[in-house]
């Protein structure tokens, strides 16, 4: 079963290279979030833990009903760039 992260690190200053490294990561998606009434909009982007270079970063918007739809792109589009 997966394991949580997320919490581990919340509300602490990003450090990529360090978090990648505790983790045993090549990659790191990172992103933010925002909510307004019934639309959601997610900034990520994928960073190279070894160079710390930007590989990707792209916004994604959509409607809070369709938030898997939201979830598969953002999904299609970190794979179709690794």
């Amino acid at each position: 079963m997966p394991r949580s992260i997320g919490s581990s690190y919340r509300g602490k200053t990003a450090d990529i290279t360090r978090i990648t490294r505790e983790l045993n990561v090549r990659y790191a998606l990172e992103g933010t979030l925002r909510k307004e009434g019934m639309r959601i909009r997610v900034n990520a982007q994928l960073i190279d833990s070894r160079t710390g270079v930007n590989l990707w970063a792209r916004r994604f918007e959509g409607d809070l009903g369709r938030g898997f739809q939201l979830q598969d792109r953002l999904t299609e589009s970190v794979v179709g760039e690794s």
